[in-house]
């Protein structure tokens, strides 16, 4: 079909059977790639001929029952400062080891932007396929990156980063269902532990340092005889 969900076909409108007789002609219509978030439409049959319409044509309207179909969005972060990050790259795998790879109507590679990407409107396929040959989904401006026409919401995923923005340190694996939900995924910067103990931590640790550093001035006064 065309972008306005037009085919247009000229079929001849008489048969010949067997034995040579002229009868009416009788198509059977078979769907066999429904566009990207439907159920394949159900089988009809067209006799020709037919009554037209005043342009001399035959029109039929098939119908297709649009499929539920679920999202999942991240937002890539700074982990000290929770600022966005654009640029970070994500492969996305599944139980079986196989890695998530987007493709038009035909099975073709198609070329994606970064954000979130509308799988749905541009009637891509969600295939699954060796790693080397996966999709990567690349966080735009505003650290957002994911895509929609997931079939459920209860298989899990794993978002895998493969791209790292420079200064930072890849984020561990991530697991997630697509459940039309949206969460954040963070870098550390490289060479920066994290400050798991918060403020404290960090206070005691400096503390400590300083108790050290006293004690050691005493001893050697102590050995110097003060």
């Amino acid at each position: 079909t065309n972008d306005e969900g037009q085919l247009t076909q000229a079929l001849p409108t008489q048969s010949t059977d067997a034995s040579g007789k002229t009868r009416a002609a009788v198509y059977l219509f078979h769907e066999t790639n429904p566009r990207a978030g439907y159920n394949t439409s159900a089988d009809f049959w067209l006799t020709l001929p037919a009554k037209a319409a005043a342009d001399g044509n035959v029109y039929v309207y098939p119908k297709n029952v649009q499929k539920t179909t679920y999202e999942r969005t991240f937002v890539k972060k700074d982990a000290e400062t929770k600022e966005v990050l654009e640029g970070a790259g994500f492969k996305i795998s599944n139980s079986d080891g196989k890695f998530l790879k987007l493709t038009d109507k035909d099975g073709q590679s198609v070329s994606i932007g970064e954000g979130f990407i509308d799988v749905l409107a541009n009637n891509y396929r969600l295939t699954w396929v060796a790693e080397s040959d996966a999709t990567v989904f690349t966080s735009d401006k505003s650290g957002k990156f994911g895509l929609n026409g997931f079939a459920d919401n209860t298989t899990t995923y794993t978002a895998v980063e493969t791209n790292v923005p420079d200064g930072y340190d890849a984020a561990a694996n991530t697991d997630f269902k697509a459940d039309n939900s949206s969460s954040d995924i963070l870098d550390a910067p490289s060479g920066i532990l994290p400050h798991t103990g918060g403020t404290g931590t960090v206070i005691f640790a400096i503390l400590g340092v300083a108790l050290i550093a006293f004690g050691a001035v005493a001893y050697r006064k102590r050995r110097n005889g003060f």
